[in-house]
């Protein structure tokens, strides 16, 4: 089983070489994510350059280049640590890692009614074939539908888990885009796609989810939580279980190869309310960088700072709050990816 944060070293990953590892915990659909102790084979690739990108490819990557999808203009940002452009990143997923819930406490420039949350995500799944099996291949552009469920919440500094009450929630489903073909001339590792904003091959397709909050909105305090949930075959709050028609199809399930964004400090729009812990819940203890503390949502810290931790690799997502008034609607167009 994989995880982000390696405590024990025994534990990290150094080579794609474990997807065989992951392709057994995740029904036949492998998953990358972030390794914060430096191993390549399952960090964006950034090193084989082509000239040009295949018709597919281009597509894939114009339609990420920026992380304007969702943004009208209205409103005002009072965190952020989107990347701009958005480009291949460091991630987790939660088949692999027997995830629950991902997120960052976060301190915001100023408090407001919030408005609109955009998250970070990145899509390894392939429509036949799988990207660890060099056989992977997507014809056009096509999607499949994930339910993503967005939590709030206040932060607490009085219990140890530092997870205040729930503020809002909202569930909605995005339609995921399936990354593009392994690109077997332009990346001879035989996994990766080509990607022209990257200008390197790389293994997953990163794309933005956005979630918009009408009136009555909720006033935001200066510090809180915001997190994702999503189910995959055998985890997530409700897993959905191998009956599925896709389980058994070539490119397996969609989303027990998608991925949440873990990657950079945090910021540079606020600030972590902890530089080198995130807030996360996993299936099993031993899986937190301090076991000890139990499962559940909570402040996973222990872990030592730097790369081997959580200080490089926290969630890219962005909270925007309103400038004035209760109402203003966003685009909710349910699209999983940047247009």
């Amino acid at each position: 089983m994989l995880r982000l944060s390696t405590v024990q070293t025994a534990r990290a990953i150094v080579a794609v070489a474990a997807a065989c590892a992951v392709s057994a915990c995740a029904g036949g659909t492998g998953t990358q994510q972030a390794t914060p102790t430096g191993a390549t084979g399952l960090a964006p690739q950034g090193t084989t350059r082509a000239a040009s990108a295949t018709m597919s490819e281009r597509r894939a990557s114009d339609d990420n280049r920026n992380v304007e999808g969702g943004d009208d203009g209205n409103g005002t940002v009072v965190y952020s640590s989107l990347p701009k452009p958005v480009k291949a990143v460091a991630s987790i997923g939660f088949e692999a890692t027997q995830g629950l819930e991902f997120g960052d406490g976060v301190n915001l420039t100023h408090t407001g009614k919030l408005q609109r949350v955009r998250y970070v995500l990145s899509s390894w799944g392939c429509q036949m074939g799988h990207w660890y099996s060099s056989d992977c291949v997507t014809n056009g552009n096509p999607t499949f539908p994930v339910p993503f469920t967005v939590n709030v919440y206040a932060v607490s500094n009085t219990n140890t888990s530092r997870v205040g009450p729930l503020l809002t929630t909202q569930t909605k489903t995005f339609a995921i885009p399936y990354r593009p073909s392994s690109n077997h001339v332009r990346c001879p590792d035989g996994q990766t796609f080509y990607s022209t904003v990257d200008a390197a091959c790389v293994h997953g397709l990163a794309n933005v989810i956005v979630f918009d909050f009408d009136g009555p909105r909720v006033n935001l305090p200066a510090q809180i939580i915001v997190s994702l949930s999503y189910n995959t075959s055998h985890y997530g709050p409700h897993p959905i279980g191998q009956t599925a028609p896709c389980y058994t199809s070539s490119g397996g399930c969609g989303y027990d190869s998608l991925n949440v964004s873990a990657d950079g400090a945090g910021g540079p729009i606020g600030s972590p309310v902890d530089p080198n812990s995130v807030f996360d819940s996993f299936t099993q203890a031993i899986d937190y960088c301090n076991p000890l503390l139990g499962t559940g949502f909570r402040i996973d810290t222990g872990c030592p700072p730097g790369p081997t931790g959580w200080t490089f690799n926290h969630p890219q997502f962005e909270v925007r709050v309103t400038t004035g008034g209760d109402g203003g609607h966003g685009d909710g167009d349910g699209h999983g990816h940047d247009d």
